[in-house]
């Protein structure tokens, strides 16, 4: 009898509330036709509104059913939804990943029983999910054995398609929380013997920079540790030994595979005995033969030293002409390891390059140096301390990082530069040399960057200086437009097009101030209107802001306006030379998004970060040189400016600047007898967010944190109300902007406000008598004033552990302007005592306050601006 849907697709949802639109609409937009399609969604015991629109899904579409059962875990719901899968092949989906829409059309055309298909990771854009290039697949298309090619692993099952009269046949263990997807699908494989790779479909697997993610829990959780490798790849383990008396080398690729994964992965010793954990990890390995091993390591980019070291094999390594040996095959090339160029500029007749070199072994080994020509300059390095250039072990310990350089060079046209690296006093190798971020160079071929009477190209290993040629030039940009169409990168051509014809009509710098996209309320709000009173004509200046703003009318009688993301901002932003903004953020310097790598050598604008807080804490992971590149990094205090240049941050005093805030400017006291909550944000509360508005959705989870639950009490607290109502006082709540969707979970009441939109805080700032904060840097604005501060901490080790910053040269204790509290009865005493006080500033804070801030007046645009103009 013939199949009634060609598909089952098998859909586990618990709390999946934000994603699962996008999730269930890669499924309806599948180009084989959603009517062929079954969609079983089965909501594991959900807590949020999810049951609501997968009812009124069910509605529309015949074809999806819908099941509710107890929260019993994803093995669970994939078990039910097996047991009513009708569909001729099934497929897992989570529900915040999503299908390429023609998956299913390329998939059901192999008919075999298992098709594996890409993955790719991914963020959505706009409305859009990207397609998958299929020039960047990641699988062999065709039949493969396992007993012949092994070299693929499975760790999860959401990319394989099986015919559901054989998935039927097997259970996913729900004894398993982690893995277990991995442990179904080899099972699976392991008897079939064979499947088949499909390299034009692609499960996305949604890319998200978030503190609950799978892997942040999975480490808290003792399961994950020894009772999962027990039940999933030593379970494996046994059931090929008991097939063919060995663990096939397809399981031994496998493992390898999970090690890796797991090495990664810092463990918690108080959920684990670190050592036993190491240990059953080594134990692991030795199950693992010397071929598979080696092959491995051959395809792996990162983190070979530290498992070659689990295996109890670095006796074995030996280093000869480049490369590391490990039994006389090589694992690891100095000349593949990575050289990469971040920043490529060339100001003021000298060429700027600064970059990173991924080190294998101890920095003290290598000596490393660009040539020019037949001179040689060699690196002084230092250690990136950022995260991601930081490669810890199981047990936390670091292993590598990265060193960063960077030097300035007097280039001419002719010269050629290389980068060549030694070993221990071994022969020197040249490096390849690899562009990213803020360099102008990209991977095509005929990749170039024009700029003041220089021509630059580049091949693998060497860039080369030219004496800048029109109709050279020109001929480039022809070859490099080919590419481009090559890539299938046509709206990237039409930019650049037009990008070419505008520049012959510009006669002046351009300068773009800008906020967030929305308001215009903040330093560069501020700065604009002082902009636009100056005399100099050597300069246009435009405020970007969306059309859609309420503010957006407002600049208008300030100076010329350009709608965000308009066309006129896309043009006007790569034919810039300034960039003057209170955030630094893609939606600022980025907006183009993953298409910058095509247009790198058009992006000539300098960065002018105003700040829109004091920075009291360690911001060196997103503010740092090598992944903003600010030229101007405005500060307000010396503390502040002291702590970016001695944090990691990698600026020196030609950037870091003691101006002011421009917004300070215009900050006046006309208190009215109000309170102000502003409590900063938090990173593992933000909802997704819209990479192109930058706005953060509502967190369903919001609400069960002790952070709604503190601050909803507060500003409904019987006690605190009526002290306020007997002073005659007002109260005002604002949400960060990162949190402000879940302004919807507080409601009004007499005495307090919940602000609705964007808060306005130069008029806070104005009319507030008293603030109260966490963690935040608004009360420096507040304490500029010589107003009372309040600071409630209840969550300090927690906020400074999962939040996306560090604690710095700030101590609330010593160093703020008002009590700490760390309790929920504290806090509401002392403002009660405040209250009673008519919020007035204690002598001890106002010496703070006059110790603290660099400048007291009213000339901080005026100085910010002359910084500006000496870039």
């Amino acid at each position: 009898m013939e199949k009634k849907y060609k598909f089952s697709v098998i859909m586990p949802i618990y709390n999946s509330e934000e994603y699962f639109k996008d999730s269930v609409n890669s499924v309806i937009n599948q180009t084989i036709g959603f009517d062929n399609i079954e969609l079983i969604v089965v909501n594991d015991g959900s807590t949020d509104n999810i049951e609501e629109r997968c009812l009124k899904l069910k509605e529309k579409y015949p074809n999806i059913v819908y099941v509710k059962q107890n929260n019993k875990g994803a093995s669970a719901a994939r078990n039910k939804g097996l047991s009513l899968a009708s569909g001729e092949y099934v497929c897992f989906l989570d529900a915040d990943d999503a299908w390429n829409t023609e998956t299913f059309k390329y998939v059901y055309e192999i008919k075999d029983d298992i098709i594996v298909v890409n993955k790719a990771r991914y963020l959505k854009k706009n409305k859009y999910i990207k397609k998958f290039d299929p020039e960047k697949t990641n699988i062999q298309e065709g039949k493969v054995s396992i007993d012949k090619k092994w070299n693929q692993a499975f760790n999860i099952v959401n990319n394989v398609f099986i015919k559901t009269k054989l998935a039927k046949k097997y259970k996913f263990n729900e004894n398993l929380k982690y893995y277990e997807g991995l442990e179904y699908v080899n099972r699976i494989i392991l008897d079939a013997k064979e499947y088949t790779n499909c390299a034009y479909g692609a499960y996305l697997i949604r890319y998200r920079d978030q503190k609950d993610s799978l892997m942040d829990k999975a480490k808290n959780d003792e399961n994950y540790y020894l009772p999962t490798i027990k039940n999933s790849i030593e379970y494996l383990i046994n059931i090929s030994k008991k097939k063919s008396k060995k663990v096939s080398k397809f399981i031994q690729y496998l493992i390898v595979d999970n090690v890796n994964e797991r090495s990664l992965v810092v463990a918690n010793k108080d959920k684990v005995d670190v050592k036993k954990y190491i240990n059953k990890l080594k134990e692991l390995l030795n199950e693992v033969e010397e071929d598979v091993f080696e092959k491995y390591l051959e395809e792996l980019l990162a983190n070979k030293l530290y498992l070659i070291e689990l295996k109890n094999e670095t006796d074995k390594l030996k280093y000869k002409d480049g490369s590391f040996f490990l039994n006389d095959k090589a694992v690891l090339s100095l000349e593949k390891e990575l050289f990469e160029i971040s920043i490529f500029e060339y100001r003021h007749k000298k060429l700027y390059i600064a970059g990173k070199l991924k080190r294998i072994d101890d920095d003290k080994k290598y000596k490393t140096y660009l040539k020019v020509n037949d001179k040689k300059y060699y690196l002084k390095t230092f250690p990136l301390s950022q995260p991601y250039c930081v490669t810890n072990d199981v047990e936390g310990n670091r292993l590598l990082s990265d060193y960063g350089f960077e030097i300035y060079l007097d280039i001419k046209p002719g010269d050629v530069i290389e980068a060549y690296t030694s070993y221990q006093g071994n022969d020197e190798i040249g490096l390849s040399i690899v562009h990213e971020k803020h360099s102008k160079f990209n991977f095509l071929k005929n990749s170039h960057f024009a700029y003041d009477g220089l021509l630059f190209t580049k091949d693998d290993k060497h860039i080369y200086v030219k004496k800048y040629n029109l109709f050279k030039k020109q001929a480039l940009e022809i070859k490099y437009d080919f590419e481009l169409l090559k890539n299938h990168q046509l709206k990237v051509f039409g930019c650049r097009m037009l990008y070419y014809m505008a520049k012959l009509f510009k006669r002046k710098d351009i300068w773009l101030v800008q906020e967030k996209t929305d308001a215009a309320n903040d330093n560069a709000y501020h700065l604009f209107k002082y902009i636009m009173k100056q005399k100099d004509k050597s300069y246009k200046a435009y405020f970007v802001i969306n059309k859609k703003s309420k503010d957006y009318k407002m600049m208008k009688q300030y100076g010329p306006v350009i709608g965000h993301y308009s066309v006129k901002h896309l043009i006007y932003f790569l034919l810039s030379d300034k960039i003057i903004s209170s955030q630094a953020n893609g939606a600022v310097d980025n907006i183009f998004g993953s298409y910058k790598k095509y247009l790198r050598d058009l992006y000539n604008f300098q960065f002018v970060f105003l700040q829109h807080g004091v920075t009291k804490d360690d911001n060196s992971l997103f503010f740092n040189k090598f992944y903003r590149n600010f030229k101007i990094f405005v500060t307000v205090a010396n503390p502040e400016y002291k702590s970016i240049l001695y944090y990691d941050y990698y600026y020196g005093p030609d950037v870091v600047k003691c101006t002011g805030f421009p917004r300070y400017d215009n900050l006046v006291d006309e208190s009215k007898k109000q309170i102000v909550i502003l409590p900063t944000w938090r990173k593992f509360l933000t909802g997704p967010i819209d990479p192109f508005t930058r706005i953060y959705a509502v967190n369903s989870h919001f609400k069960d944190s002790d952070f709604y639950k503190f601050y909803n009490k507060l500003i409904n607290d019987e006690k605190l109300l009526n002290k306020m109502r007997e002073k005659g006082y007002t109260g005002i709540f604002g949400l960060h902007p990162y949190l402000m969707s879940n302004n919807i979970y507080f409601k009004d009441n007499d005495v307090f406000k919940i602000e609705r939109g964007y808060t306005d805080y130069g008029k806070v700032f104005k009319e507030g008598s008293l603030l109260i904060t966490d963690y935040s840097s608004v009360p420096f604005d507040f304490a500029y004033l010589k107003k009372p501060v309040l600071y409630t901490q209840i969550d300090r080790e927690f906020f400074f552990n999962n939040h996306a910053y560090f604690e710095g040269y700030y101590d609330y204790k010593r160093d703020g302007f008002g009590p700490v509290c760390e309790d929920y009865e504290t806090t509401v005493n002392e403002i009660i005592k405040l209250l009673d006080n008519d919020c007035k500033l204690e002598k001890t804070y106002e010496k703070r306050i006059d110790k603290f801030f660099m400048h007291n007046d009213r000339n901080n645009c005026k100085r910010v601006y002359e910084e500006i103009k000496k870039l």
